[in-house]
């Protein structure tokens, strides 16, 4: 598996970061991800954390060719190392956020 994080200056991976083709974790916005110092996440505590102690965070995230200068986001899966679970991404905008949310509270009574 490739490693997604991105990485620092010095070239050190960055935990509680990914990037891919598109797009990358905003890591000059945010909150920290708990107490993990890396910068992008919208809240300071993940979504979820299941039974296997991996977290999903909803992150900034930045176009990587072309930027629009847009506001971005996206939901993102952690091990608990810090280190994404897939380099993949649904990235939206806050309006679709909150179509999501107006959409899951008609699922969740």
């Amino acid at each position: 598996m490739n490693d997604s994080r991105l990485t620092d200056p010095q070239g050190n991976r960055i935990d509680y970061s990914c990037g891919n083709r598109g797009f990358k974790t905003n890591i000059s916005k945010g909150k920290p991800h708990g107490t993990t110092p890396t910068l992008g996440s919208v809240l300071g505590a993940p979504l979820v954390v299941n039974q296997s102690q991996q977290s999903l965070w909803l992150e900034h995230v930045v176009e990587t060719e072309n930027p629009t200068g847009k506001e971005y986001y996206w939901l993102m899966w952690y091990h608990n190392n810090g280190c994404p679970t897939i380099p993949l991404s649904g990235v939206f905008e806050k309006s679709d956020l909150e179509n999501m949310l107006k959409g899951l509270a008609n699922f969740v009574p």
